[in-house]
């Protein structure tokens, strides 16, 4: 029979491949037993025993903290710049949810990564608040914001006005910084602002075909 400390391993090292791979935690449910079934005489897969709930408290318990201080530990680093995605929702709650997400390269591949990086709240939205909440998040960390190079976010007021937001506030402390829209953004705006060009009808067909042909048979047909 396995060991306990080889069948932790194993169950940390699966785990970890959902965090580096961006896999869901669900895939567990079919991953574990796919395992044991195809190694039918290891005894390490036997003794496994993880779904997608158990893989979820490994995550946050014992691989979060661990991983979460290797990616500090790279942009803290001297001379080892990064960039930085920010987005805060649009929801109507008292609370609002401010993301993070970087851009780096990763020293052991020199390959430009994405990762993300920290959600904070927040129940003011101004400028000066917002960007408050980007500083203490890479404060925190023991980040020096000398090593933010980059900026991204949408086209707002509040993220990237010209007179007072989050982008001047940066360009203030970091002369040298990059700002860059996001691109998904501005091809929806340039895509509606195009469509307004197109008829009426043109849509009106559309959306008129989607609900006559109910079913994609009867749409196949004609």
């Amino acid at each position: 029979m396995g060991s306990d400390s080889t069948v932790k391993r194993a169950e940390l090292k699966l785990c970890a491949l959902l965090a580096s791979n961006n896999l869901p935690f669900t895939l567990m449910d079919t991953l574990g037993p796919l395992i044991f079934n195809t190694c039918p005489d290891s005894k390490i897969a036997k003794n496994m025993s993880i779904r997608r709930t158990k893989a979820t408290a490994v995550m946050k318990v014992a691989l979060e903290d661990k991983l979460s201080e290797d990616l500090y530990s790279i942009l803290s680093s001297p001379g080892h710049y990064f960039s930085i995605i920010m987005d805060e929702s649009t929801d109507k709650g008292t609370r609002k949810q401010c993301a993070f997400t970087v851009i780096y390269i990763f020293p052991q591949s020199d390959k430009v990564v994405t990762k993300f990086f920290d959600i904070t709240e927040t129940s003011v939205t101004t400028a000066d608040e917002l960007y408050k909440c980007l500083k203490n998040s890479i404060s925190s960390k023991n980040i020096p914001l000398s090593n933010l190079v980059g900026f991204s976010s949408d086209t707002t007021n509040v993220m990237l006005g010209d007179n007072h937001s989050v982008y001047t506030h940066l360009k203030q402390d970091l002369p040298f910084i990059v700002c860059i829209k996001y691109s998904c953004h501005m091809i929806h705006l340039s895509s509606a602002k195009a469509c307004l060009l197109l008829p009426r009808s043109v849509e009106d067909l559309l959306r008129n075909l989607g609900s006559h042909f109910s079913r994609i048979e009867a749409f196949k047909e004609f």
